[in-house]
């Protein structure tokens, strides 16, 4: 499991996101390593490895911590998701994965204008 933030925004917008990217580098100077592959984009490392539970800390932990530069992004559309990978190794020794989105972390992203995406990557095919 793997969890980054992602900013986004449309090319009118660029401005704001190297502003955005400009108060998380002051937060933390580790945050920000420049822009993604895909045009107006990066995305910022949270969390690695462990349970969902560690994740959702993770998370909380972000939120707060990075809350003027999350403010900045939703005053200048600035678009943000975090985004949970989940790999076939996460499921290696388990039937399923139960994610639970606790009702306080839910409230904490719609406030701060966040997303939440769970991308599943699948393992090889037994063709």
């Amino acid at each position: 499991m793997y969890t980054v933030i992602r900013f986004q925004a449309q090319k009118r917008n660029a401005k704001s996101l190297q502003q955005v990217a400009g108060i998380l580098k002051r937060i933390d100077g580790s945050l920000f390593e420049g822009l993604d592959h895909v045009p107006n984009r990066f995305s910022c490392s949270v969390c690695e490895g462990g349970t969902w539970a560690k994740h959702e800390r993770a998370i909380a932990r972000f939120l707060r911590k990075c809350n003027l530069a999350l403010q900045k992004a939703a005053v200048s559309k600035v678009s943000v998701d975090f985004d949970v990978a989940i790999e076939p190794e996460d499921f290696s020794k388990r039937a399923y994965i139960e994610t639970f989105l606790a009702p306080r972390l839910l409230q904490r992203l719609a406030e701060r204008r966040v997303g939440l995406v769970f991308t599943y990557y699948r393992g090889p095919s037994n063709k």
